[in-house]
C-alpha cells in the first residue's frame, strides 16, 4: 500500500511541475529603442537650435546606436508648431523634441488651442535632459549704422514712439520679452519686426533692414566686422574677445536677460526605457571631448542636467516671467490686427 502511494505522489508531482512552470508570469515584452531618429527643433534654419541640434546629432548617433539621426525644422509661433507636430506623432521615441524655455509661455500667450490642451506643457512632454544654458547675447547695428553705442540705441528709441526698429524672434521669444522689459522700464515704445529665425534676424540687422537686434554669441565671432556691438548681456564681466564692449550690468541693466536653456523632450507616455536611452546617449554627447571643442568655439555653455533638474530649471524660469506674460500676450493681439 505504501508502494502504491509513494507511486502516486511521484506521479502528482511530475504532473505538477509543468503545471507550475504555465502558471509563471509571461517575461515582460522588451521595449524596441527607436532605429531612426528624427529631431525637430522649433526655430528657423540657420538659428541657434538648428547649429546646436545638428552638432549634437552624429554624436547621439554614435552613443545611441541608432542608424539613422536627421534634423528638422518647425518654426513658428514661438515654438508651438513645433511642439503640436511632435505632439501628435506616436510616443515611441521616434522623434524627439529640441527646445527650449518659450514653449512653456506659449499656451499662456496664444489664443488657439494647442494640441495636447488643457495640458501645462511639462505634463504633455517629459524633459529628457538639459543641453546648454544661456550664453553671451550681443546687442547689435550695422556697421555703417549711427547707433553705434548702448547710449545711442537708448537715444533713438526715446528719439519718438516706434522711432527704433528693432528685428527678434516671434512674439513670446526672449527678444520681444526683453523689449518689453525696456519699454517698461525706459518709458519708450519700440517698432518691432518678428522674424522665424535667428539667421534671419541676424541678415537683417546686417543689411540695416532693422536698426538693432540680439544675437548669440556664435554668430558675432563668425562675423565681428558687419556690426557694431553695443553691449553684451548674461554676463558679469567684459569678454575677453571683446574688452572694448561693455556689458549691461555695468550700464546698470543686469536685470534684462535673454537667452534659452536648450534641451530634449519626448511625448507623455514614452516608455521610462526610450527616455533613459536618450538621456544616456545624450550624457555621454556632452561629455564628449570633441562636442566640447565645438561648443566651445561656437560660443556655447554646455550644462547637462537630467530630465528632473530641468524640469525645475523650466519651472523657476516661467514663474519668473509670469508678470510680463500679458503684456506680450496684449501686444502679440496689436500684431495681429
Amino acid at each position: 500500500m505504501k508502494k502504491k502511494l509513494m507511486v502516486l505522489g511521484l506521479i502528482v508531482a511530475l504532473v505538477a511541475i509543468p503545471l507550475a512552470a504555465c502558471a509563471q508570469p509571461a517575461p515582460a515584452p522588451t521595449v524596441a529603442m527607436p532605429d531612426r531618429v528624427t529631431i525637430v527643433f522649433t526655430y528657423g534654419t540657420g538659428g541657434g537650435s538648428d547649429k546646436i541640434s545638428r552638432a549634437i546629432m552624429p554624436y547621439f548617433k554614435k552613443y545611441s546606436g541608432a542608424s539613422s539621426v536627421v534634423t528638422e525644422s518647425r518654426p513658428g509661433a514661438t515654438g508651438t508648431i513645433g511642439s503640436n507636430y511632435v505632439y501628435g506623432q506616436p510616443a515611441d521615441g521616434s522623434i524627439v523634441l529640441f527646445a527650449a524655455n518659450v514653449i512653456l509661455q506659449a499656451p499662456l500667450i496664444y489664443d488657439y488651442e494647442m494640441a495636447y490642451s488643457p495640458k501645462h506643457p511639462l505634463e504633455a512632454f517629459i524633459p529628457v535632459c538639459q543641453i546648454t544654458i544661456p550664453g553671451p547675447e550681443g546687442l547689435l547695428s550695422a556697421k555703417s549704422s549711427p547707433i553705434k553705442t548702448f547710449a545711442d540705441f537708448i537715444s533713438v528709441a526715446k528719439s519718438g514712439e516706434g522711432a527704433l526698429v528693432f528685428g527678434g524672434g516671434g512674439m513670446g521669444s526672449t527678444e520681444s520679452i526683453f523689449i518689453l522689459m525696456m519699454e517698461k522700464r525706459e518709458n519708450i515704445k519700440f517698432t518691432y519686426v518678428p522674424y522665424e529665425g535667428g539667421g534671419e534676424q541676424h541678415a537683417a540687422a546686417r543689411g540695416g533692414h532693422v536698426d538693432v537686434t540680439l544675437s548669440d554669441f556664435s554668430r558675432i565671432l563668425a562675423d565681428p566686422d558687419s556690426f557694431n556691438i553695443l553691449a553684451f548681456m548674461n554676463v558679469d564681466n567684459r569678454l575677453e574677445e571683446f574688452p572694448d564692449v561693455p556689458t549691461f550690468k555695468e550700464l546698470g541693466y543686469g536685470e534684462m536677460t535673454a537667452g534659452l536653456n536648450y534641451g530634449f523632450f519626448l511625448k507623455e507616455g514614452t516608455p521610462p526605457e526610450i527616455v533613459s536611452w536618450y538621456a544616456d546617449a545624450l550624457k555621454k554627447t556632452t561629455s564628449d571631448p570633441e562636442f566640447l571643442e565645438w561648443a566651445e568655439g561656437a560660443g556655447r555653455l554646455v550644462e547637462y542636467q537630467d530630465g528632473a533638474t530641468y524640469a525645475n530649471i523650466l519651472s523657476d524660469w516661467e514663474k519668473s516671467r509670469l508678470d510680463i506674460l500679458p503684456a506680450v500676450k496684449q501686444a502679440l493681439k496689436e500684431a495681429q490686427k
